[in-house]
């Protein structure tokens, strides 16, 4: 049940809910949550906005994602809970990274996998290990922007403070 103020959802429709941390986890398996399977379109908008209004943070997870990538899920929600190494950025510095590279790093690290980019640029601290990425590309939807940011992640277990900030103000500075 998730409650806040006296507001409630009913207890089938979240599967996991820490109320002092106002977070609840939603397994959505493809199948089942499905519009094949009678969800309408917007049933997990739906699910994430009711929580919003009641003060909690919904993260869903796809069984896609738990099967496929259950190191990635686990680290995301160990960081949400606040659990992970955590690394500082002003201890850290930024090096360009290769498109292969970040490549790779991303295929291990984003939820969403690799994706190529034009640009991209790492955080490493003292003994050399490559923290946390961010990758940018020519912009793919709107002709009046010319970047997108396309991907960020950091390794596994590990939450680098200041890191997102520290790597785009780097992007806007030389580019």
């Amino acid at each position: 049940i998730i409650t806040n103020d006296r507001q409630t959802i009913p207890p089938q429709e979240i599967d996991i809910h820490l109320p002092c941390a106002k977070i609840a986890f939603e397994y959505n398996g493809i199948f089942w949550h499905s519009e094949l399977n009678r969800k309408v379109k917007s049933y997990h908008l739906n699910k994430l906005t009711e929580c919003n209004k009641k003060g909690v943070r919904l993260i869903q997870i796809t069984d896609k994602e738990w099967l496929e990538k259950q190191d990635i899920v686990k680290s995301r929600i160990k960081g949400i809970l606040g659990f992970n190494k955590r690394v500082y950025a002003r201890k850290t510095s930024i090096v360009s990274v290769t498109n292969k590279e970040a490549m790779t790093f991303f295929k291990n690290t984003h939820i969403q996998g690799a994706a190529g980019c034009t640009v991209a640029y790492g955080l490493k601290d003292e003994s050399g290990t490559l923290l946390a990425v961010m990758s940018f590309g020519k912009s793919r939807f709107n002709k009046n922007v010319e970047w997108e940011l396309v991907r960020y992640s950091s390794i596994l277990n590990t939450n680098v403070v200041g890191g997102a900030s520290k790597l785009f103000k780097h992007f806007v500075r030389t580019n």
